[in-house]
């Protein structure tokens, strides 16, 4: 499914969900972000999911992750 233009929620495994906001091109940016996993969730019913994990950096700085492919939940 295509996630352009759409409202969504970044979670972290330890901490409260932050509300996330796609482009045209179904990017989004989140800043502050520590160093583990997290899930992002789409969808009326949050039915698509997708979990990444940000890298340890040496020393804060962007970090661009590559494509994430959301799965349907069941």
């Amino acid at each position: 499914t295509g996630v352009s233009l759409k409202v969504g929620k970044l979670i972290s495994k330890d901490g409260e969900p932050a509300v996330i906001f796609t482009n045209r091109t179904g990017r989004f940016a989140a800043e502050k972000l520590e160093h583990g996993e997290y899930e992002v969730i789409f969808g009326d019913n949050d039915e698509f999911r997708a979990r990444f994990e940000v890298p340890e950096l040496p020393e804060p700085g962007l970090v661009r992750l590559d494509a994430i492919t959301l799965e349907e939940k069941e």
